[in-house]
């Protein structure tokens, strides 16, 4: 991936992602700021370097419920489905940043989060824990767990948001933890008692 492809320069005030686009790329800001309008009308949020916006449009495909415009002088990396895929096959920790900024999105969504009673839900863990316990590297506790949510989706057959519904659920409950962006299994019996 080039660096001059990926990275896009904005000043001022300048659009950078359209309320209700479907541009289908995850945006990451290099330096500077951006500002997030929602188009619900609730708070809008400063972000800066690190932060990423448009992961509905890069990852599900769903149309931008929010704009985004320069803050001053800003720059951000653009990465489409392809490249966010190979940067997530290609770093775990990138992917365990992903994943922890989507929990993030959803604890502070509330009303669209899944229930962990949820039947869509139980169905999906049935089909993520076998995974994550046979990629564990070792039988003692805690253990890490090897590949990056890509893996996990594909060994899982779940989609990308399926499988960050998943790890949000087994996060809260502490059957896992996610610490120096290393996805760590610390509660396996409770994990196998899911899988049955």
């Amino acid at each position: 991936m080039k660096r001059e492809k990926l990275e896009r320069e904005f000043s001022g005030e300048e659009p950078i992602l359209d309320s209700g686009s479907n541009k289908r790329e995850l945006f990451v800001v290099r330096s500077g700021n951006v500002m997030q309008i929602p188009n619900d009308g609730s708070e809008q949020r400063l972000l800066g370097p690190g932060e990423i916006f448009g992961e509905l449009g890069a990852i599900v495909g769903e149309p931008s419920p929010y704009a985004v415009r320069a803050d001053g002088d800003a720059s951000v990396v653009a990465l489409d489905p392809a490249a966010l895929n190979r940067l997530c096959k290609q770093s775990p920790d990138f992917s365990a940043r992903i994943i922890l900024h989507l929990a993030q999105e959803l604890a502070g969504a509330g009303a669209s989060q899944v229930s962990p009673g949820d039947e869509r839900l139980q169905h999906s863990l049935q089909c993520l824990v076998p995974v994550i316990l046979q990629r564990r590297k070792s039988s003692d506790l805690p253990s890490p767990v090897a590949g990056c949510l890509a893996d996990l989706a594909t060994g899982a057959g779940l989609s990308i948001l399926e499988t960050y519904f998943c790890l949000q659920s087994l996060l809260e409950r502490r059957y896992l933890q996610l610490a120096d962006d290393q996805l760590t299994l610390v509660a396996a019996d409770a994990l196998e008692e899911l899988a049955r």
